[in-house]
Order: structure tokens, then C-alpha cells, then sequence
């Protein structure tokens, strides 16, 4: 089929599958693949995370009203505009964010056949135009021994499970909190399907944790904790755990930690115990190991 024919299909809708369907309204795209992703499993804080990050780049197309763009007239360049935009200070990892987000949306269009080609593969962030602030990733730190004895002899209930699975385990509070009874069902061992990554992870545990898992009463079919588990799937009301956390830290004594940086302490003690950067990887769930390597270089 020759361009011109291409076009012509495109007008009237005909080109299908691997070829062109009439192109919607942007916003109308935003819907329909917001729609989808939530069909696939995405979790609730990814979808709201992208497409809060996609309508704010809509909302700041140059040259269209909103209401008026069609997805297939979305170029590489209105793209860069707002992924390196220069009177931002956003940082480098937020950019790539945005950026990742964008490309889902067009990889959802292309899959519908309203555009021929994803202008978001065609642009990346520039890092000659950022500041070496920008660049840098903010540093996590790593609990002590003694932060940690003082944070869990603080916590009681679904608290004291939650810092004594991040620290011998790795695992993130999101896991944690949506953690289901078949997670526990191996002896000395947790299986867990990461939240974030969606990826199996099989971590060894000892037996302290071993006998501590024992001892969670079971007041659910399915949930380990179901009242976090239904406060970490209410994306409204998720930050109530951080706070908690951070409560306890206070009382305890230990100031300026957060909840994840149980999790860096973790990778940094395998790393000191002489586990490689892939096995770290494999236990975290990270499917890119400069992310290990990010957590380990304490």
C-alpha cells in the first residue's frame, strides 16, 4: 500500500490491526488506555501515577487545543518540549518517569492501529541540559543494628511483622501489606508477587522470622493484613501507613529514616555477606541490576 493510500485508509477508517484506524481525540486516547491499563492488572498507584503524569502533558500541548488534538498529530517534538523542558527543575529519574509513562500511552495507540509509529521512542531526556543536582539520584540510607532493635521493640500488631519482613527479607511496604497467606506457605521462605515489578520473588528467611510469621493470627481468607491491605489498595489513603511508620520511628528515638530504607539496609547486609549484585537482584525483584547496585552502595 503506497503513502498515499495509507492516507486515504486513514480518512476513512479502513486500515486496521497492522495498518491505521481513524485516530480519537487525545483525551479520548487517555481514557481508553487508562481504562486498559487498569484491565491488565496495573496497580492502582501506577495507573494514577501515569496518567496524572500523561494529562499533564496533554493539558501542556503548544499547539492544539486539548479538546481538539488527535493522537496521531502528537509528535517527537511536542514530546521533548515537555520531557526536557529547561524552566523545570525536575529531576533526571522523574523525567525518565514521565517519559516512560508517555511511551505506554503510545504503545497502547499503535496497538489500537491510530498511529503508524511511537514518536516517544524518537526522544529521550537530555542530560547536557540538566544541572549535576538534577542528575543525582537521592541517597537512601541504611538502618543500624540498633535503629533497627529500637524501631521493632516501638511497633506492636501488624507493625512489628511489616520491619522484621524489610529488614530480613527486602520486602517493600506495599508487599507487605498485601501480603496473601500462600506468600507463607513454605517453611523458611517467602513468595511474594511483587506489587511494583510483578515479578516472583522467593526469599530464604531465618528462623527468627521463621517463628515470628507463626505467630500472625489469621482473621482473613486471603489477606495476611487485611486492614492494611485495604488501606495500601485505596490510593487516597495509603500515606496513613508512612505515617504510622514514621510515628513509631519518633518514639523510638530513631529520626530521619524512612519505612524503604529497611529495604536498603537489606540489599547493603547481603552485599556485605558476600551475595553478587544478580542474586541481591533476583531477592529484591529488580529486573535492572544498576538498581541493586543503587541500593547496595552504602
Amino acid at each position: 500500500m503506497t503513502g498515499k493510500q495509507i492516507q486515504q485508509s486513514r480518512r476513512s477508517g479502513a486500515y486496521r490491526g497492522a495498518v491505521l484506524t481513524t485516530a480519537p481525540l487525545i483525551t479520548t486516547a487517555v481514557d481508553k488506555w487508562s481504562t486498559w491499563l487498569k484491565g491488565i492488572g496495573r496497580s492502582e498507584r501506577t495507573v494514577e501515577t501515569s496518567t496524572s503524569n500523561v494529562w499533564r502533558f496533554v493539558h501542556g500541548l503548544p499547539a492544539f487545543g486539548v479538546g481538539k488534538a488527535t493522537v496521531d498529530k502528537i509528535t517527537e517534538g511536542h514530546i521533548s518540549q515537555h520531557v526536557n523542558n529547561l524552566d523545570s527543575d525536575m529531576k533526571y529519574s522523574s523525567r525518565k518517569v514521565i517519559l516512560s509513562s508517555i511511551r505506554s500511552l503510545f504503545y497502547y495507540c499503535v496497538a489500537e492501529g491510530w498511529v503508524l509509529r511511537d514518536p516517544s521512542m524518537l526522544v529521550e531526556v537530555n542530560l547536557n541540559a540538566l544541572t549535576h543536582q538534577q542528575k543525582e539520584i537521592v541517597s537512601r540510607g541504611t538502618f543500624t543494628l540498633e535503629e533497627y532493635r529500637k524501631v521493632y521493640r516501638e511497633a506492636d500488631g501488624f507493625w512489628k511483622y511489616a520491619i522484621a519482613l524489610a529488614y530480613y527479607a527486602g520486602l517493600r511496604l506495599s508487599d507487605i501489606a498485601q501480603l496473601e497467606w500462600g506468600s507463607l506457605a513454605e517453611d523458611n521462605a517467602v513468595i511474594v508477587w511483587t506489587r511494583k515489578g510483578r515479578k516472583r520473588v522467593h526469599v530464604p528467611i531465618n528462623a527468627t522470622l521463621t517463628r515470628l510469621l507463626k505467630k500472625i493470627p489469621k482473621s482473613d481468607a486471603r489477606w495476611v493484613f487485611p486492614k492494611q491491605a485495604e488501606i495500601m489498595q485505596a490510593v487516597s489513603r495509603r500515606a496513613l501507613l508512612s505515617t504510622q511508620f514514621r510515628r513509631i520511628c519518633d518514639k523510638a528515638g530513631v529520626k530521619g529514616r524512612v519505612f524503604h530504607e529497611l529495604r536498603h539496609t537489606y540489599a547493603t547486609n547481603m552485599r556485605k555477606k558476600g551475595k553478587t549484585i544478580p542474586h541481591i537482584a533476583n531477592l529484591l525483584g529488580h529486573a535492572n541490576l544498576s538498581t541493586t547496585q543503587i541500593y547496595t552502595d552504602h
